[in-house]
C-alpha cells in the first residue's frame, strides 16, 4: 500500500497495539461473562437484551437462523419485534418505525453498502472456518477470513443483510 507508514511486525509499536488489543479483548470477556450472569456488576444490573434496529424484523431472524444456526424464541404477531434464543442474554430484532416510536432523538439507519455501525455481535464456535462458510453460503458479506490471533483465538468476521458486524469466534483462551 503506497505511502502508508506501517511500522515492522517487531517494532515497539507493534507491542503496543497487540498488548492493547489482547486487553480489549480480555475487557470484551469479562462483560461476556457479566452478561452471562457468570459475574456481577457492582450495581446488582446484568446484560439482558442487545437489541438491534433493523428495516425487516423477519427476514433478519430467517438469516439468522439460516447463518447462525439460531433458534427463534419470540416473534410479535406484528413482525416488528422478535427475541432468538440465546441463552441468558437475549438478542432481539425491532424494526425501524419501533424505534422511531421508542426513541425520542434520531438515530442513524444501518447501510449495508456503507460503512458498518461501532459495535458486533459476537458468536462462540469450536468451528470458525464451518461458521463462517455456513454464513457466507446464507447471504452474509464477508468482512475477514478465519485467521489465528496472538492470544490464542481464531475469528473471522462478517456481515449481515442490515450490514450489522457479526464476529465467529473460538472461546477465549483468556477467561
Amino acid at each position: 500500500m503506497d505511502g502508508w507508514n506501517i511500522p515492522p511486525l517487531n517494532s515497539p509499536l507493534n507491542s503496543r497495539i497487540e498488548s492493547f488489543a489482547v486487553k480489549a479483548r480480555w475487557n470484551f470477556q469479562m462483560s461476556l461473562l457479566v452478561a452471562a450472569g457468570a459475574l456481577s456488576l457492582p450495581s446488582g444490573m446484568k446484560l439482558g437484551y442487545v437489541i438491534l434496529y433493523v428495516k425487516d424484523v423477519l427476514r433478519s431472524i430467517a438469516f439468522y437462523e439460516e447463518a447462525f444456526g439460531l433458534k427463534r424464541r419470540f416473534v410479535h404477531e406484528a413482525g416488528l419485534y422478535a427475541e432468538m434464543d440465546t441463552g441468558t442474554t437475549t438478542l432481539s430484532f425491532a424494526a425501524y418505525g419501533l424505534a422511531k416510536s421508542n426513541l425520542p432523538c434520531e438515530f442513524r439507519e444501518h447501510d449495508a453498502s456503507g460503512p458498518p455501525a461501532g459495535f458486533e455481535v459476537a458468536f462462540t464456535t469450536d468451528d470458525v472456518q464451518a461458521a463462517y462458510d455456513r454464513a457466507l453460503a446464507a447471504g452474509a458479506v464477508a468482512a475477514a477470513p478465519p485467521v489465528a490471533k496472538p492470544w490464542g483465538q481464531v475469528v473471522a468476521f462478517v456481515r449481515d443483510k442490515d450490514g450489522i458486524i457479526v464476529e465467529l469466534c473460538t472461546p477465549s483462551t483468556q477467561s
